[in-house]
């Protein structure tokens, strides 16, 4: 069952002296030199320094033993009597665990990360859902009060071992700068305070219904809970995500609208229309459709699919906002766009970018579908109404490849 050693964690006091002491020792530089880990290759095995003193009764050290099948071997282990200590937690090509055994000892497992075809939303809660939450958890300690996120329910849905960055600035920054993928945080920023805006207007208006297409971890529901009134709210997303965003909000003890109701759906197999009016909408009433962070990964069929049913389902008055991405130039100083396209694809393999359209196309396909654009910006315009600083300076670039817009039916 356990091949090789793959990976020792040692806790340290003092991350940069023992960085020091071990380059001096092993005569190479780090791979990894980060806030919150520094790690050596020694051979074929990761040596890795944590911040932090070892917890009483934890081991000074631990080590990962390299598996093929983690899933299997850590059934097998939890079978045999031992007891689950960490994880399973995803980290790009490698899925990690650890567990106690029957003496008091903590082992490590490693194994390769399940392909794309394991990993989709369909079997497992969104993994960009869960980096987007992370961002904006981010945004909301932002130091930079006129831009500074708002949604400080967003941390309650990142795992433990991902809050690192929200419990150290140095960490938060080394996120920021190296991982989160240059002009995606920024992005966020600008796109979560749009849609803030826009749901924040309708409830405030009284419109009578809000849906959020692919919810995600979306928190507007439970922030914006005493504007919600007598507004019915919808949240479909693929079940895995909403079944750990539901078991999330009722621990943390989020008051839910009395007007709130889950619908478990996969866009990409149709039925959005059929399943919301037997949850109860009306589509004889006014509605604000809020489609935010989703349609660059759904096929263009079900991208075209999904604004056919939402038009059928809106009356007069009603509106759709969205966000989308344009096909990735590759040259000049477009070039970060490309950057983050691939960043996004490695990061999220099981949830693959699939549509990607210029603004004028939206439009275009907004128009024929029978709705009327109200609003489009650009990322440049974006940057312009929510990246504007009190000097006047901009907090940072968008790539031009990110889009907003919003439709109507009058």
């Amino acid at each position: 069952m356990l091949m090789t050693p793959a990976r020792v964690v040692y806790p340290v006091p003092d991350l940069q002296a023992a960085k020091t002491w071990y380059r001096g020792i092993l005569g190479a530089p780090p791979v990894l030199d980060a806030p919150f880990a520094v790690a050596f290759k020694v051979g074929e095995v990761s040596l890795v320094l944590s911040p932090g003193e070892a917890p009483a009764g934890s081991p000074a050290g631990l080590v990962y033993w390299r598996v093929e099948n983690l899933v299997e071997a850590l059934r097998r282990w939890l079978e045999a009597g031992a007891k689950p200590h960490a994880g399973p937690r995803t980290l790009r090509d490698s899925i990690f665990a650890s567990v106690t055994d029957p003496f008091g000892n903590v082992l490590g497992l490693l194994g390769p990360a399940p392909g794309p075809e394991t990993r989709s939303v369909a079997r497992i809660p969104s993994d960009s859902a869960m980096s987007v939450a992370l961002l904006r958890a981010l945004a909301a300690q932002d130091e930079r009060a006129e831009i500074r996120g708002q949604d400080h329910l967003a941390e309650l849905f990142v795992t433990e071992e991902r809050r690192a960055p929200l419990r150290d600035s140095a960490m938060r920054h080394w996120v920021l700068d190296q991982a989160a993928g240059r002009g995606l945080y920024e992005f966020l920023l600008a796109r979560t305070a749009y849609f803030d805006g826009v749901v924040q207007n309708a409830l405030q208006a009284g419109l009578p219904q809000l849906v959020l297409l692919g919810a995600g971890y979306d928190s507007r529901p439970y922030r914006f809970l005493a504007q919600a009134g007598r507004t019915r709210i919808f949240e479909l997303d693929s079940e895995p995500t909403q079944q750990r965003k539901r078991e999330l909000l009722a621990q943390h003890g989020i008051a839910l609208p009395s007007e709130l109701t889950f619908i478990p759906l996969d866009l990409t197999l149709g039925g959005l229309s059929e399943h919301l009016v037997d949850a109860g909408f009306d589509p004889g009433r006014p509605s604000l459709f809020v489609w935010e962070g989703v349609v660059y990964y759904l096929p263009e069929q079900s991208v075209r699919g999904t604004l056919a049913s939402v038009r059928t389902l809106c009356a007069p008055g009603s509106l759709l906002s969205f966000d989308y991405v344009s096909p990735v130039p590759g040259v000049g100083d477009m070039v970060s766009g490309l950057d983050l396209h691939d960043r996004l694809q490695r990061d999220h393999p099981g949830e693959p970018i699939r549509f990607r359209r210029e603004a004028e196309v939206i439009h275009k396909l907004l128009v024929e579908m029978g709705f009327q654009v109200k609003v489009q910006l650009t990322a440049a315009e974006l940057e312009g109404t929510f990246l504007r600083l009190a000097d006047g300076s901009l907090a940072g670039r968008i790539p031009p490849v990110f889009g907003l817009v919003t439709a109507g039916v009058d």
